[in-house]
């Protein structure tokens, strides 16, 4: 997976950095638009139904937002078709990077609290409450992206010290350890996973296991690694144990 990276400024290089304040108002409103389409639950019933209050009684502001960036795009692009598709393509990359399914748990949870508050309220300005909240919906994808970081970092770690017993857990596959009655450490990452790109937005599945197995083994490894055996040489096993399962885990979160 493609993690957007951070600049020298300490900002991470998303779709939504640099942006005017009317195209913040409108990733917002494109941000709840996918909420209200992905978050189904019947918890989040009220994230439908503020979003749906929220284009019709603003209706009118919201236009006029949107035609000042279109104008902006025929400034830059020219007249016509041009600057249709490369307003079409940014959005097709704000839809698809509020559209990622690892984070849409937390997503779904931002957006429903930021719903509640709008049906709570009596008057709104629609561009200040956008403005207000915008960095609210950020907050998932930016959480999601520092764990994923942290995993990344941990499973180069865990690859350069114990990738030559049992095999890169990056690349998901893993080896039984010779002449060992340890089992299987790498167990978790032997399910296969989707061959498709994980770069490629939301026009594919995001890569996940195919089986349960890594669950199982993830939460087995675990528990073998909390155990810690007596002998010494065991108890180091055992702490690799618990670090890979710890590990899998994660990815199989991460991935789903």
């Amino acid at each position: 997976m493609a993690i957007p990276p951070v600049n020298s400024l300490g900002l991470r290089e998303t779709v939504n950095l640099g942006i005017s304040d009317d195209e913040k108002v409108w990733h917002f409103r494109s941000a709840w638009n996918v909420a209200a389409l992905n978050c189904l639950d019947p918890q989040y019933q009220p994230i439908l139904d503020a979003y749906s209050r929220y284009i019709k009684d603003h209706a009118r502001p919201l236009k006029q937002v949107n035609d000042r960036i279109d104008a902006e795009y025929r400034q830059e692009y020219g007249r016509g078709r041009p600057a249709i598709m490369a307003r079409e393509s940014q959005m097709t990359m704000v839809y698809n990077y509020f559209a990622l399914p690892p984070a849409r748990s937390d997503f779904c949870r931002t957006a429903l609290g930021i719903s509640q508050q709008y049906l709570a309220s009596e008057k709104v300005d629609p561009a200040g409450f956008a403005l207000a909240n915008f960095s609210a919906l950020e907050g998932p994808f930016e959480r999601f992206f520092v764990a994923y970081e942290q995993y990344q970092r941990e499973s180069s770690a865990w690859d350069a010290r114990y990738g030559d017993r049992y095999g890169d857990l990056a690349a998901g596959l893993c080896r039984r350890p010779e002449r060992t009655s340890v089992p299987d450490a790498a167990a978790g990452c032997r399910s296969r996973i989707a061959e498709r790109d994980p770069a490629a937005g939301n026009q594919g599945h995001r890569p996940r296991y195919r089986s349960e197995d890594s669950d199982r083994a993830g939460r087995r490894n675990a528990r073998l690694g909390a155990r810690r055996p007596a002998d010494p040489q065991q108890r180091g096993r055992g702490r690799q144990l618990a670090e890979l399962g710890r590990l899998v885990l994660f990815r199989r979160a991460a991935f789903r």
